[in-house]
């Protein structure tokens, strides 16, 4: 028996020096195992941030061009109020000259009448005068 329990017992040594080294083989599996799925999380973790700083990028560049074109159209909307303000500026100025010319035309016709109504005085009192002779040599007859 004793060669028998020897032989188990060898047979058993045997086992665990394997199940030992198994162990230790195991073990470096696992640490690789651990290793390939620590490096894998991290690739992960590096592509969900390049993809988060890909994301903030399109929207930056998506609010940059917003408001690029409502700047190129406020800057338009400038130029064509700037161009309406010289239009009018201009209208303005030739509305000005035309008031200043009809004035003058006014003024002159005023003068005109007031030289007019003076010959009427002239003429009317020349009349009345005349009247008045007549009704004089009328009444001396």
């Amino acid at each position: 028996m004793n060669r028998r329990a020897d032989g188990l017992s060898g047979q058993r040594q045997e086992a665990v020096a394997r199940e030992g080294g198994g162990r230790e083989g195991g073990g470096r599996e696992r640490s690789r195992k651990s290793v390939y799925l620590y490096v894998s999380a991290l690739f992960l973790i590096v592509m969900a941030f390049i993809l988060l700083s890909y994301m903030i990028q399109q929207r930056s560049n998506t609010e940059i061009s917003a408001l690029h074109e409502k700047n190129t159209t406020a800057q338009q909307h400038i130029e064509n109020l700037q161009e309406e303000n010289i239009q009018l500026r201009e209208e303005n100025d030739a509305y000005k000259a035309k008031i200043a010319e009809l004035e003058s035309r006014i003024n002159a016709l005023n003068n005109e009448v007031d030289a007019l109504k003076k010959i009427q005085d002239a003429l009317w009192g020349q009349a009345a005068v005349n009247a008045a002779g007549e009704i004089n040599d009328d009444a001396q007859k």
